[in-house]
């Protein structure tokens, strides 16, 4: 198959109650052998649960690395890779919103680590896709391509605490992608470019989904670790 039409995808999704408590036992589930990490946020994302978080990797031996993320820029990635090159984490997490994920996510795939992305809000799809959106020197969002996360944790009881604006950005930008598939099957109907049949089935069966859904609640059961 052409490079350009793999699909790049997590090996593991969690999606659940209380899954940032567990975060040690999850990792340990998925067979991920590790003895130091780099733990990514910003001051608000940390206090909400990744300075836990390294307070309990660091009772269970494991070495924690904790750095800040201010902005989604080329600064903050190279300062980042740069740790990651004298550090060498085996893990790579990523705690917090857009900026921290894709500055983690850009910077972890360039130095061919391991990604954990654990988004608070789901404003976007960036969570688990091979894309970084980084600002470039002039201060203009670029998109790159990267590895996708390793794997991806969403724990709904820190989802439910971002602001709602959040929460509607990311309805709006699921349901987008039914536009964006419909224009790339348009192309490849005339000749245009290529297309993967498989990638597009996935980026409008969640749209299709999210629109037909007519429960009162999204809230997924949880696994006993």
């Amino acid at each position: 198959m052409p490079e350009s039409l793999k699909i790049d995808l997590p090996t593991f999704f969690e999606v659940g109650e209380h899954k940032v408590e567990n975060l040690f036992k999850i990792l340990q589930f998925h067979r991920l052998d590790f003895s130091k990490i780099l733990l990514l946020g910003d001051r608000k994302t940390l206090k909400l649960g990744g300075d836990a978080s390294a307070s309990k990797f660091r009772r269970e031996g494991i070495q924690v690395n904790k750095r800040l993320i201010a902005n989604s820029d080329k600064r903050n990635v190279d300062k980042i890779k740069k740790v990651i090159t004298e550090n060498r984490p085996d893990l790579v997490i990523g705690f917090g919103g857009g900026k921290v994920l894709d500055v983690a996510k850009l910077a972890a795939g360039q130095n061919d680590t391991k990604f954990i992305s654990i988004p608070t809000t789901l404003s976007n799809d960036g969570i688990s896709s091979p894309v970084a959106v980084i600002k470039d020197e002039h201060d203009i969002p670029v998109s790159h391509i990267t590895k996708a996360p390793y794997g991806v944790i969403v724990d709904i009881n820190i989802i439910k605490r971002a602001p709602i604006r959040h929460i509607k950005a990311g309805v709006g930008d699921v349901i987008s992608n039914l536009s964006a598939v419909f224009d790339a099957r348009l192309a490849h109907a005339k000749g245009i470019e290529e297309v993967n049949e498989t990638a597009l089935s996935l980026a409008e069966t969640g749209p299709i989904n999210l629109l037909e859904y007519q429960g009162t609640s999204l809230v997924p059961g949880t696994r006993s670790y």
